[in-house]
């Protein structure tokens, strides 16, 4: 099956007239989950600023638990290119002495593109997941500032209720720190409310809400 990833990570791409597709996540950076063979994953995210335009991203992703892929299309004010792609692979799954480890593209394909390039490492301890990683983006859309860390801790509190904290560095705008909590409606459904403070204090903060449905 390995030998079948690369091709297909070049196909999704070679397909992607912009970008900016979010991948499974956990509030605002990528998680190291993958979507399971057989399951379409629709995401509904609203990110609303203090001032300014509200950004609704409209997704569809897909996988088989080793790798997944996503178009999303983006409305706002401005948007030239509205469709986005990702893509992400498994390089190996979690054991008890080792952490899950996951290699992705995210906002990459046309002109005005990021080509976010990352590698990103998940151990969970006592329930408790923690996320870190290393995320390259292109530096004409993001300017020097292009290369930024990954953190994150996320938890399930029961079969309804879940919560996380992420932290993308750097002062593009992709870098943020960013706090939610999600509740499952029903075992395919759930929503996420979460809030996101912008390392740039000339972006305005975002309250952030994320329908997320399996199907």
């Amino acid at each position: 099956m390995k030998k079948n990833i690369v091709p297909l990570i070049i196909a999704l791409c070679a397909i992607a007239g912009a970008a900016c597709a979010t991948p499974s996540t956990l509030i605002w950076i990528p998680s190291t989950d993958i979507q399971a063979a057989g399951q379409t994953h629709f995401g509904y995210d609203i990110y609303t600023p203090s001032s300014g335009d509200t950004l609704t991203d409209i997704g569809l992703t897909i996988g088989n638990g080793k790798i997944e892929g996503g178009v999303d299309y983006l409305s706002l004010d401005g948007i030239e290119d509205p469709l986005r792609l990702n893509v992400k692979v498994v390089v190996m799954d979690e054991t008890k002495t080792a952490p899950k480890i996951v290699l992705g593209l995210f906002d990459a394909g046309g002109d005005a593109a990021s080509n976010m390039v990352y590698a990103l490492g998940s151990k969970t301890f006592s329930g408790t997941r923690v996320h870190l990683g290393y995320c390259i983006g292109k530096e004409s859309a993001l300017g020097s500032d292009n290369s930024m860390i990954l953190l994150g801790v996320d938890k399930a509190f029961n079969s309804k209720w879940w919560g996380a904290v992420d932290y993308q560095g750097g002062k593009s705008a992709f870098g943020a720190l960013n706090a939610g909590v999600a509740y499952n409606f029903t075992p395919t459904t759930s929503l996420i409310a979460g809030y996101d403070w912008y390392n740039n204090s000339s972006l305005s903060d975002t309250v952030t809400m994320q329908l997320d449905v399996n199907f």
